[in-house]
């Protein structure tokens, strides 16, 4: 009977593999620290020095380069679990560990750490939050965090972690054997991105900053950074996920969808419709679905009616998926097109035109959209487009200094657009 270790070893043998018991000679085995209770420095120290430090060495890598921390969560049975090492349980949310002794000295820990579950004093994680350490220029990320979460941290939890980290590392002096902290990298959790903002967006740039050369000179970007000059950075997958998610039960696309070559009606409801909605594949696809709609032609057969006259709230509709398809085409295509070149990837004037051309047909003073006069000021901030130094979905309720520099649009003196003469003119007729 061939299977099992049998199996392997004529495969081996077949495909001139190494065997097992070489591969096992020849692999190094790392050992993370689970964190079983509330996250300390410690604990992420440990990890830097076994996980991080000592395997970089050992592998000969002596030339310190840019490191960017990584996070994010992965879905795990709510379930705890006994450690035999520390002799105690883990399983529960790290938030709230601090609120109940996890080791089982006596009978009575036991029974006080279930009493404590079942008060809702401590919850069992519903997901693992892992934080790693990417090398730029490598192909190697070094695991410093695994904690379980219960999804009920807020920002001010994540910027204490956040920190945790960032201390952590230099106080270990990693920076010197591996390299100094760059970028803070999220999945584009809420969240995340909250903390992100108040310990990534405290400190302005100075003229003798390396970083401020290359910074200052994009222009419509702020120049604030965090500690140690790191600059935040979130997955731009889930920027196609929050546009997808605006797009979904859309009954307009879904009649439309069914007009594209090999997309029947129950394709088409998986895109409106996805079970999914964390599904980043389906949300490219829906994209560049819109995208291939544009290029429909409904003036032309078989698009028309049977007399081969064309159904004017077709034709309306389309002219709204045109507008919405250059958009997407723009936001999509750097990150899917692996043949363009960074300049290309950077152009600003395609975008530009493009922006310019749909804001011309809204009801807006052409001085409301002159991105050339706009991002001429100094300082100008275009994360803050609401002003306040506020960010959408960040700080609305947060109080502090105003560093958004929005210029003012002067209309005293400005001809109304036509949009609003004709409205205006409505007005007074109604």
């Amino acid at each position: 009977m061939l299977g099992g270790e049998t199996l392997l070893s004529a495969l081996n043998q077949c495909l001139c593999l190494p065997s097992l018991c070489t591969l096992r000679h020849h692999t190094s085995t790392v050992k993370v620290t689970l964190t079983i209770g509330p996250i300390t420095c410690g604990s992420i120290a440990k990890n830097i020095q076994m996980v991080a430090i000592e395997p970089h060495l050992a592998a000969g890598l002596t030339t310190l380069c840019g490191v960017s921390l990584l996070t994010d969560e992965t879905a795990l049975e709510e379930a705890g679990m006994y450690h035999p090492t520390e002799n105690g349980v883990g399983g529960y949310c790290w938030k709230h560990a601090g609120n109940i002794y996890l080791f089982l000295d006596t009978y009575e820990s036991a029974e006080q750490l279930a009493g404590k579950l079942t008060a809702g004093d401590v919850h069992l994680g519903k997901e693992m939050t892992v934080v790693v350490a990417h090398c730029f220029g490598e192909g190697i990320s070094y695991p410093l965090l695994t904690a379980l979460s219960c999804k009920e941290e807020d920002h001010a939890d994540w910027q204490d972690l956040i920190l945790k980290l960032i201390n952590t590392w230099y106080e270990t002096d990693a920076h010197k054997k591996i390299g100094p902290l760059w970028s803070f990298a999220t999945d584009g959790d809420a969240i995340c991105r909250k903390a992100g903002h108040h310990v990534f967006m405290t400190m302005k740039l100075t003229t003798s900053s390396p970083l401020y050369c290359i910074l200052s000179g994009l222009p419509g970007l702020n120049l604030y950074t965090g500690p140690h000059e790191m600059t935040m950075d979130f997955d731009y997958k889930h920027l196609f996920k929050c546009v997808c998610t605006a797009l979904h039960s859309s009954h307009m696309l879904l009649h439309y969808f069914t007009w594209l070559d090999n997309m029947d009606k129950d394709h088409a409801n998986k895109l409106s419709f996805p079970d999914d909605p964390q599904d980043i594949p389906r949300a490219v696809e829906l994209i560049c679905a819109i995208i291939r709609l544009a290029k429909i032609n409904p003036t032309k057969p078989p698009y028309t009616g049977h007399d081969g006259i064309p159904d004017i709230d077709t034709i309306i509709d389309f002219e709204a998926i045109k507008m919405l398809a250059q958009i997407l085409h723009h936001l999509l295509e750097p990150f899917v097109d692996p043949t363009l070149s960074l300049s290309q990837q950077a152009a600003w004037s395609d975008g530009h035109a493009v922006v310019v051309s749909i804001l011309s047909t809204l009801l807006l003073f052409p001085e409301e959209y002159d991105f050339d006069r706009i991002l001429s000021v100094e300082d100008i901030d275009l994360m803050c487009v609401f002003g306040g130094g506020k960010y959408p979905s960040i700080n609305q309720e947060d109080e502090g200094e105003d560093r958004s520099v929005l210029p003012q649009v002067d209309s005293q003196g400005t001809d109304t657009p036509l949009q609003l003469q004709a409205v205006d003119a409505l007005d007074e007729e109604l």
